[in-house]
């Protein structure tokens, strides 16, 4: 686009340069016309052509080149004219050579040769019509004239070369030009590809850390913990800055518009800000207003990102105070400006850098002795995301003072309710104290003074301070209070005065992580950063609480009464995504294809559908069409989800495009699934209850379902913990158990069926890519390493994860020669990883059915007589139990109660008889019962009980 413009530019200039020179031509020779007596009828057809031409070159008709050679006719034609007259023979040379040189401005050779034509057809008219060369031609004539054309032709032959000479420089400059585009976009490229491999390694710090943290109680070691995760989150956000920065350098940034929660946006920012807030020395103040509206249409995901960078760079540059950010909006006829001011005790910087702030890479405190860390990427980002959404940005700082940051961005608005209120209650009376002396910077007494006041008039409240417990006392006395919020430092002056308040009042302590209240407390903690939201929420409890989305950090999200459809025509991932919705307490169905989901869907009417992107024949979006064509799926309140491993720029926008409810990437990560859940289903299917204590248990074997235990093998002899000779052993074959947990929910149970199942699939998976592969059908091949490449990055095989990715690009590129020189060598890495992990869990299951051998041996050797004499009285009693419960568990799966019909597994595990394909049926069912997909668990456990009863037939 910015070449086409130049190139027009520059035509447009060319163009008025010869409209001004035509005009003095014709004007020069209307004026000699009318003095010499020539043909005076061309005088108006002149002034004719010149008006042409202005409002040509005014109205800017037809297309540049066009014009210009409009331009060139008419010049040529008054030349011609010009030189027609016996009088003017010998001064064309010079109307030549001007014309030659006015020609070149245009770069146009034809416009030369026509040029030379012309002057040609006019010696020719001369010698040939008027004769005014002859006979009587004297030598001096003869010599001026030949004088005159060899300065025309090399009039011409200079102005040709100097075209094609500023051609080539052209030609050279665009081409260095074009090398150094593609080596910009082959360094942003290969930025963006690096910060992509390194999110995977990051992923596992992070998320390995945050596993360990749950688990560990010793100071010490949780103190080097989060020292990895702080640094493993840094790193991530600068991988992330890396992306959004080549994102915006080349345009490629997309802005997307949807409707966001200003307090979801906040909840994350506190979330993520955590170990930040809680060690630093600073004091962060989130003054929200709460006339917000509770829902603004826009990308939440900038908007968070912005501010997040606006937090960074104020903690980078702050070492004493605080930091103090005011959201606020201003109505607009498009609805509303979305206001963020941030503000800081730190460094500042001086007049002159904040010019430079918006430059690449800025570093207001460069150098190899800078004070901050970072790449200096924040500003540069901010300023760029601010500016492709359509607002401003302002920086105010004074060295040695801080910095203030202003943001305007528009926004739209769904739900104009006010994102904080509480209903009027005459009752409500608010005290707060804050000793003066607390803060050693007194303008964040300002901003907490600030804080609280936009609070209260935006909330309508009454509200006192104190700046002494005296004061408090005294306003205790005057009037009836029924909250009372007070910081860490002020609890801490007098705790018994306070716990004696809070059994009559509500008090509230803000404070951070390092506070501890006394066991038999009654205050009410809430956590650092302040900020309004959960106050409004302890202001509204007892009444009703009007916050748009509540702070859950302590809660665990559950859907109990939604019915699920997951449709994927991967096995292994219709197990993963039923594992995790079973974990919200959903009734999950599943689907291995499109056609089956359309089936299912006849016969049943659920409340989200998860719709894998890429299945073979019909594919999730032509599947999503369909379901919105069946009546019972029409209606809006339907969601369907798409599912997809390609989690690429614009994926979600193009997914909401073709009709999806909302875009959830493979594999699913916990905090991104419960916020599309808490977005697309009605409130009244979310709930939240408290968390369960964490049990540490280790999980030994994905066969503990069996009752057994792992025996130590005397390979595995000298390690007690099976569960880390399981892990350790998994871990050694190449599987990055620590990515796996985090997909799993850390669930080691689920992991180990998982991987275990996705070693038996192997074969049969390998036998359809090979067979595709052979017989070149690279559509349906794409398809099968795209699930390849989702279900081995869920079970923590990284490297077949990339294999199966690469492959993938190159099928949907039609890359074939890479496909044939690299199938192989995926196929033979999933071959020989698969058969390893099968082999190790299969010398798991031998090493149990040994002891139960053992076991079972030792039995008949102490009782054999009593067996002997009493064995069909015994066997005969096993067979009846076998055969109730097996009755009781098809009841309770018809029924589909889980908990039951678990329950009843456990006892058939302990009277299953010794036959392999029983204890494998029996697996299956408790599978099938897991996923709540109790079909096909009903069938296995009919036909079970079908297969008891001819035996016991026989056996009588």
């Amino acid at each position: 686009m910015g070449k086409r413009t130049k190139e027009k530019d520059i035509w447009l200039e060319s163009q008025l340069v010869m409209a001004t020179a035509y005009t003095i031509l014709t004007a020069a020779l209307m004026a000699v016309t009318i003095v010499l007596g020539w043909e005076l009828w061309m005088v108006p057809l002149l002034a004719i052509a010149l008006v042409f031409v202005w409002v040509l070159h005014i109205m800017q008709g037809l297309t540049e080149r066009i014009r210009t050679y409009n331009y060139v006719i008419l010049i040529l034609i008054e030349f011609f004219f010009y030189s027609t007259h016996s009088t003017s023979f010998f001064d064309i040379p010079i109307l030549l050579i001007l014309i030659l040189m006015l020609f070149m401005l245009i770069d146009e050779l034809p416009a030369l040769y026509m040029t030379l034509f012309m002057y040609a057809l006019a010696l020719i008219y001369h010698c040939v019509i008027i004769h005014t060369i002859n006979a009587d031609t004297t030598k001096i004539e003869f010599s001026r004239m030949g004088l005159d054309i060899v300065s025309g032709l090399v009039a011409f032959m200079l102005t040709r070369y100097l075209i094609k000479r500023r051609r080539q420089e052209e030609e050279n400059y665009q081409a260095i030009i074009e090398e150094l585009g593609n080596t910009t976009r082959r360094a942003e490229d290969f930025l963006t590809n690096v910060s992509h491999e390194f999110r995977t390694p990051i992923n596992a710090v992070t998320g390995m850390s945050d596993v360990m943290l749950r688990n560990e109680d010793n100071a010490e070691k949780r103190k080097d913990l989060i020292a990895i995760q702080q640094a493993g989150h840094r790193l991530f956000t600068q991988i992330s800055d890396i992306l959004d920065y080549t994102e915006l350098d080349t345009g490629r940034l997309k802005i997307s518009s949807e409707s966001y929660m200003i307090s979801s946006t906040i909840n994350d920012l506190i979330a993520d800000m955590r170990f930040t807030v809680n060690t630093s020395d600073l004091e962060l103040v989130i003054d929200v207003s709460p006339r917000v509206p509770s829902v603004m249409i826009g990308d939440e995901v900038k908007v968070k990102k912005i501010i997040r960078h606006l937090l960074d760079n104020a903690y980078k540059f702050t070492k004493t105070g605080g930091i103090y950010i005011y959201i606020y909006t201003l109505p607009k006829d498009y609805g509303v400006n979305l206001c963020i001011s941030i503000q800081d005790t730190g460094i500042g910087v001086t007049d002159t850098k904040i010019d430079t702030i918006y430059e690449r890479f800025y570093q207001a405190d460069a150098g190899r002795s800078r004070r901050a860390g970072g790449m200096g990427l924040g500003l540069s980002i901010v300023h760029g995301m601010v500016r492709e959404m359509g607002g401003f940005m302002h920086i105010d700082s004074t060295e040695g003072k801080g910095t203030s940051i202003h943001i305007s961005i528009p926004q739209g608005v769904s739900d104009e309710t006010p994102c904080m209120f509480v209903e009027k209650n005459d009752r409500t009376c608010i005290a707060s104290y804050t000793q003066p002396k607390k803060y050693s910077t007194p303008a964040v007494r300002e901003f907490y003074d600030t804080a609280i006041e936009h609070l209260r008039q935006g909330l309508g409240v009454g509200l006192h301070k104190a700046t002494s417990l005296s004061e408090l006392k005294k306003l205790q006395k005057s009037y009836a209070l029924s909250h009372i919020y007070i910081g860490k430092a002020e609890y801490e002056e007098d705790p018994d005065f306070f716990e004696t308040l809070a059994e009559t009042l509500c008090v509230i302590v803000i404070a951070g992580d390092d506070f501890t209240p006394r066991s038999d407390t009654h205050v009410i903690v809430t956590g650092k950063p302040f900020n309004g939201f959960p106050i409004t929420n302890i202001l509204a409890n007892g009444t009703k609480i009007y916050m748009r989305d509540v702070f859950f950090a302590e809660k665990r999200m559950i859907c109990p009464k939604v019915k699920a459809l997951v449709v994927d025509d991967d096995e292994m991932n219709l197990l993963v995504a039923s594992g995790i919705l079973k974990d919200y307490h959903m009734e999950v169905s599943t689907a291995l294809s499109g056609m089956e989901a359309l089936k299912l869907c006849e016969e049943n009417t659920y409340d989200i559908i998860f719709l894998d992107h890429m299945m073979p024949e019909m594919d999730g979006v032509e599947t999503m069409h369909r379901l919105r064509n069946l009546v019972r799926y029409s209606d809006e309140n339907v969601v369907i989800i798409a599912l997809t491993a390609n989690a690429v720029s614009g994926a979600r926008e193009m997914f909401l495009q073709e009709g999806f409810d909302e875009f959830v990437a493979k594999p699913i990560e916990q905090t991104l699934f419960e916020r599309v859940l808490r977005k697309v289903l009605p409130a009244s299917a979310v709930q939240f209850v408290a968390k369960e204590a964490v049990k540490k248990e280790r999980y030994a074997s994905p066969f503990a379902a069996t009752g057994k235990e792992i025996p130590q093998t005397e390979e595995h002899s000298e390690i007690q913990d099976t569960g880390i000779t399981t892990l350790d052993a998994l871990n050694e074959l190449g599987v990055n158990t620590n990515n796996a947990l985090q997909y799993c929910r850390n669930d080691q149970k689920f992991f180990f069926d998982l991987i275990e199942r996705f070693a038996n699939d192997a074969r049969q998976k390998y036998d359809e890519i090979k067979q595709l592969y052979d017989e070149e059908r690279w559509e349906t091949y794409k398809i099968k390493v795209h699930a390849l490449k989702s279900a081995a990055r869920t079970v923590g095989l990284d490297a077949l994860s990339k294999a199966a990715e690469q492959l993938e690009a190159a099928a949907k590129k039609a890359e074939t020669d890479f496909i044939k020189e690299n199938t192989h060598a995926m196929l033979d890495l999933y071959e020989d990883t698969t058969k390893k992990i099968s082999a190790l869990f299969s010398s798991y299951e031998q090493a149990s059915n040994g002891e139960n051998s053992a076991e079972s041996n030792a039995s008949e050797n102490t009782a054999g007589a009593a067996k002997e004499t009493d064995s069909g009285a015994t066997e005969s009693e096993k067979r009846e139990q076998w055969l109730q419960k097996l009755s009781a568990l098809k009841a309770a799966l018809s029924a589909f109660e889980s908990d039951t019909s678990e329950k009843i597994m456990g006892e058939l595990f302990a009277l299953s008889p010794s036959e392999k394909n029983i204890k494998t049926t029996l697996k299956k069912i408790s599978s099938c019962i897991q996923d709540f997909d109790f079909g096909p668990a009903t069938e296995m456990a009919d036909t079970l009980l079908n297969d008891a009863k001819d035996s016991q037939g026989g056996a009588q």
